[in-house]
């Protein structure tokens, strides 16, 4: 990452806006942003993390305080690139806040753009989604943007002394080992689950195929090949009865065809004397279709006299009317235009007098106005005068205080000044002390981990005897499961045997009865040939022409004998379909009890079931066939929904089963775990403890004269002095401009005093012109009117003008209206009577024709004539009516001929006709039930196969799974607790601690070197004193700053931004004023090598000598007292 431009406004100190352009400033390498205490130069490392992240470190809720008090809108940008070695991008975030408080703000737009093919494009622009997008683009938090990147006041040792957890946090960002961490586990832990969900899947969806053995498959096609069997069997006997169906069926229709043709000959013969009548009443209204036109024509001619002579009286009336009016309106004309020509020309000349009267009276009340302006001009300039005076004597006043002040912070400054010698002894001791302090968190942390282990062990134990008592509870269920099932079982195995006894008892009773009815067929074939023998014909069987003695038979109804058979048979497949689906649930269960058998493995409960099963029918017997069935069908029902039931609730209890025995083995192997993890860290207590006492027995012998428990308060002490005298000297510091800036202000009220008497008196004189001009444009207007009646005068003028104008105009309009309406009625009145004439003509000449044509008619009267006047459609419907019946008439005796022809005489009754079908209906019910079977059968074949298949695809399937599960389980193992991280994360950071060490090597000497202790922390080695080793809580305010800048030099050096963008600028806001010029020198030669690293470094101080030795410089200008912000330029050699 590199920082390409900077722009900041209303930002702390900063008003104006002001860009930083870091193309230039990091030209050099490194480069300097210098200015005074408080100028604002700590202000662009806020601007930068604000744009980034849109937070301030420092700032209260990060937000809170950091507006300028003088502006109510803040702005910042930054543009900056991201490059590697295959392309380089260019990105600008901008964000601006809104003051909402006096302290608080908030966010009031706020983007990321693109800017690297030559176009903007937006990539967000909402907070939360752009802070997400520069987090995902840079890879890193704000912490770790401030502890290894930018590093503001109070920051820059913070990475030097974080704790193991954070650091290792922070490191597996910076180094982007998520994916060896936290993000592996989860992955791991995911695929476990799906792996664990799929395999219940496969258990389940197994357990729900049911029977999918060899012998299921074999009994499903033996069942098939049955009912072929029987379907062509029935078919072929369906196929000799279907050709007498079809000869009786026609027969059937044409005798129901003859029957309906006779009854519609019977009743159209009843309709013909209604048809006659209808003929007559058409040939009527024909007759009155040819008189109408005339007796129409003759009533149209009277209507048309009659409306017109009523007109012409109308319109007469009119015109004498219109007449008078238009005399009358002229006349009111005449008198008004006489009166307007008198009055006009007087009132115009007086509208104009009071117009120049009502303009002169704006010029007065314009006059007045500005001498009311002069005179509070007047009185203003007068208070100005007083308060610059009294501010004057103020400032005096103020001056003379600070100075007072100014040298009693001196005085106290000097009083509180502690030697030399104390404040070193005080420094050691606390930082000795920070030791001991971190070692007791540390053997605190310690106990509260193994206290934490042994409750984990507690807890787990109870759990492991919980998990205990469900499986024995879960054992107990299935044990009851499995006895449950025998019990069906056998009643299943007893219920088929008497099944198939019933059934051969059924199929025996069936042939009886089937050779009863063959017996009774035959009888009923030889009773028909007697009836049909006839003395000197030969008979059909022996030709002989005598018949002496021919047999008598009784007539007996085959009909309910057949029903019986039918009945019989149909309870025979019923029982058929019981033993099949009984054979099912048999199969089932011993599935089932395999299924039970394999969970309880040796846990198999013995059983000595020694149960009595009644049988459902004691006795066979014809008359109890139908009983039987019901008794069976009831039972079959209740153990099909028994197995159902068995079935889904041992399916549950195995799945709980199972359950309870994994959460007993993991919670086992927890506490083996948990006893391992106990030893240790029980080692590493007592190890760290004893540690602990050594170092408190050394600090008592290093510092005899001071008591550890108060060391503190003293430093805190020694601070506050410190603090106090920092205070002291800047508020003596601030003083010096105060007074300056006060001395100032003296002479400004001085000079602004001089210009507002001038003031007073210009505006005096004014005020005298205005009072002259004004009485003479008052006496100018009271000639005309008095002055506040003068707008009321012309107003009234002018009304009476416009009343004279609109009655002029008002009275001409009627007239000239008047006369347009006698002209027309006049004109309508000659139409009138020439339109009366012509009617009067056309009635004589309509009467003429009507009379000649109705004398010549057959009607007597005109009502006899209109009543018989139809509509046409009328006449066309009893035309068509008439033409329908004759056309039926013919058509239905055509067809009796032709149906008589078909017949040749033959006859069926309705009993020939009814057994016929009932024959055919019960052969198509047989063929259709054997189809049905035969569907069935295959579709319970093919039912089999499948899920034979689906078994085997699940069992091969389920085996794979739990061969990966158990390879995830062992790598969750060797990842738990993010050990492997941490261990990428140790030699990331022995990596980096090694380049560290040569860089502070360089800056000491050779006398200080860093190393990585065994708990990840960091040790300083000083090899000046033998290599000694000792906590860096030790060192000193300016070696602390020499390992920390060379550690995070190093640790920036390192850090690929994703994994992917090298990191291209540093950024140092302290530690500079704790070095010797010796040790300056050497830091600033070491930081100008890493130019040849691609490494720029910002350095933020107010040091002079170093502020001479950097090449490149960024002034920044502070504030000044008339409210300009402070401002930067770029300076450079």
């Amino acid at each position: 990452m590199r920082p390409i431009q900077l722009s900041v406004a209303g930002l702390h100190s900063f008003r104006e806006k002001q860009e930083v352009d870091f193309e230039a400033l990091t030209s050099g390498g490194v480069f300097g942003i210098f200015g005074p205490t408080g100028s604002g130069k700590s202000s662009l490392l806020d601007a930068m993390t604000l744009a980034l992240y849109g937070k301030v470190e420092r700032a209260a809720n990060n937000t809170q305080g950091i507006m300028n008090h003088a502006e109510d809108t803040l702005d910042v940008g930054l543009t900056f690139e991201l490059g590697n070695a295959k392309a380089t991008k260019r990105y600008r975030v901008e964000r601006r806040f809104k003051r909402t408080g006096d302290v608080n703000l908030r966010s009031s737009s706020c983007r990321l753009l693109d800017l690297s093919e030559g176009e903007t494009v937006v990539i967000a622009e909402k907070a939360g989604d752009v802070n997400e997008s520069i987090q995902e683009l840079l890879g890193l938090t704000i912490d770790d943007f401030t502890r290894a990147v930018v590093l503001p006041q109070g920051k820059f040792a913070e990475f030097l002394s974080l704790k193991g957890s954070d650091r290792r946090q922070m490191l597996q960002r910076l180094f982007h080992l998520e994916q060896y961490g936290d993000r592996l586990n989860q992955k791991l832990r995911e695929r476990i689950q799906e792996a664990e969900v799929s395999i219940g899947q496969i258990e389940a969806e197994k357990n729900g195929l049911g029977d999918a053995s060899k012998e299921a498959l074999k009994l499903a096609d033996e069942h098939l090949q049955e009912a072929e069997k029987q379907l062509i069997e029935k078919k072929g006997q369906l196929e000799k009865i279907e050709s007498q169906f079809e000869e009786a069926k026609l027969v059937k229709q044409l005798q129901e065809r003859k029957e309906q043709i006779e009854g519609v000959l019977s009743e159209l013969q009843k309709q013909q004397f209604e048809i006659e009548r209808l003929f007559e009443k058409l040939e009527k209204a024909r007759q009155a279709d040819l008189l109408s036109p005339y007796l129409e024509e003759f009533e149209l001619a009277n209507a048309q006299k009659e409306k017109a002579d009523s007109e012409k009286t109308f319109i007469e009336k009119q015109y004498n009317k219109a007449k008078k009016l238009a005399l009358e309106s002229e006349q009111s004309y005449q008198k008004i235009k006489k009166q307007f020509d008198v009055e006009m020309p007087i009132l115009t000349q007086e509208i104009e007098k009071l117009r120049v009267a009502v303009e002169e009276k704006q010029t007065l009340i314009q006059i007045q106005h500005e001498q009311k302006k002069l005179i509070e001009e007047i009185n203003n300039r007068q208070n100005e005068v007083l308060k610059v005076q009294n501010q004057m004597k103020q400032a005096e006043h103020l001056q003379e205080k600070g100075l007072m002040r100014q040298k009693e912070l001196q005085e106290k400054m000097n009083e509180i000044e502690i030697p030399v010698e104390e404040r070193q002894q005080i420094q050691s001791a606390v930082l000795a002390k920070q030791a001991i302090e971190h070692q007791t968190q540390h053997v605190k942390e310690l106990n509260e981990r193994f206290q934490v282990r042994t409750d984990q062990y507690v807890q787990q134990k109870n759990a492991l005897q919980s998990s205990e008592q469900q499986l024995q509870i879960s054992n107990e269920s299935l044990k009851q499961l499995f006895e449950r099932n025998e019990r069906i079982y056998t009643v299943i195995a007893e219920r088929e045997r008497e099944l198939e006894k019933h059934a051969t008892f059924i199929t025996n009773v069936l042939h009886r009865k089937k050779a009863e009815f063959d017996k009774e067929k035959a009888n009923q074939l030889a009773n028909e040939l007697v009836h049909q023998l006839e003395q000197g014909k030969p008979c059909p069987v022996c030709g002989s022409i005598e018949h002496p003695a021919p047999l008598q038979f009784n007539n007996s109804d085959v009909s309910q004998l057949i029903d019986y058979i039918q009945h019989v048979e149909k309870l025979l497949r019923e029982f058929e379909d019981m033993k099949i689906h009984l054979s099912s649930y048999r199969l089932q269960l011993e599935q089932c009890s395999a299924e039970l058998t394999e969970v309880l493995k040796d846990k198999t409960p013995v059983l000595q079931i020694q149960q009595e099963i009644k049988p459902i029918v004691n006795e066979l017997s014809e008359e109890d066939i139908e009983n039987g069935f019901q008794s069976f069908s009831t039972e079959y029902k209740a153990l099909g929904q028994d197995v159902l039931e068995l079935k889904e609730a041992i399916r549950k209890q195995i799945r709980t089963s199972r359950e309870a025995r994994q959460a007993f083995e993991e919670r086992e192997g927890r506490i083996v775990h948990l006893q391992k993890d106990l030893k240790v860290e029980e080692e590493r207590c007592t190890l760290k403890q004893a540690e602990l006492e050594r170092m408190t027995k050394d600090w008592i012998k290093q510092f005899p004269n001071l008591i550890i428990d108060e060391v503190s308060s003293r430093y805190n002490k020694l601070n506050e002095i410190d603090k106090l005298i920092v205070d002291l000297r800047m508020r003596i510091e601030k003083s010096v401009p105060y007074l300056e800036e006060k001395e100032e202000e003296i002479k400004h009220l001085h000079q602004q005093s001089v210009q507002s008497e001038q003031q007073l008196a210009i505006a005096k004189t004014s005020i005298e012109s205005k009072e002259r001009e004004a009485n003479r444009l008052l006496q100018k207007v009271e000639r005309y009117a008095q002055v506040d009646q003068v707008e009321s005068k012309l107003t009234e003028k002018k009304q009476t003008m416009d009343r004279l104008n609109i009655d002029m105009e008002q009275t001409y309009q009627t007239w000239q209206q008047e006369k347009e309406k006698y002209y027309q009625i006049q004109t309508k009145a000659a139409s009138a009577t020439s339109t009366y004439e012509h009617a009067s003509d056309r009635v004589r000449l309509a009467e003429k024709r009507w009379d000649e044509k109705f004398s010549n008619s057959s009607f007597v009267t005109v009502e006899s004539l209109k009543d018989c006047i139809k509509s046409k459609d009328e006449q066309e419907s009893w035309q068509h009516t008439i033409d329908s019946h004759n056309e039926q008439m013919k058509q239905c005796k055509a067809n009796y001929s032709e149906v008589k022809k078909e017949l040749q005489g033959r006859t069926l009754l309705d009993e020939q006709w009814k057994q016929v079908q009932l024959h055919r209906n019960t052969l198509q019910e047989e063929v259709s039930n054997a189809q049905e079977r035969k569907g069935a059968m295959f579709e319970m074949l093919q039912d089999v196969k499948r899920k034979a298949e689906r078994y085997h695809q699940l069992d091969v399937k389920g085996k794979g799974l739990e061969k990966v599960n158990e390879r995830n389980k062992k790598l969750q193992q060797v990842f738990r607790g993010n050990a492997f991280v941490e261990f990428v994360a140790e030699e990331q950071l022995v990596h980096v601690s090694k380049d560290a060490s040569d860089r502070l090597k360089r800056l000491t000497r050779g006398r200080y070197a860093i190393e990585v202790d065994s708990e990840g922390g960091f040790i300083i080695r000083d090899d000046a004193n033998g290599g000694v080793k000792r906590p860096v809580s030790t060192l000193s305010g300016g070696e602390t700053f020499l390992t920390s800048l060379s550690l995070a030099l190093s640790l920036s050096a390192q850090i690929q931004l994703r994994g992917e963008y090298p990191l291209e600028f540093f950024f140092l806001d302290e530690g500079f004023g704790t070095l010797d010029q010796e040790l300056l020198d050497t830091v600033i030669t070491s930081l100008e090598k890493l130019n040849n690293q691609k490494l720029s470094v910002g350095v933020i101080s107010h040091v002079p000598e170093l502020k001479e030795r950097l090449p490149r410089k960024l002034i920044v200008t502070p504030a000044e007292p008339s409210g300009k912000g402070s401002s930067v330029h770029l300076e450079a050699l």
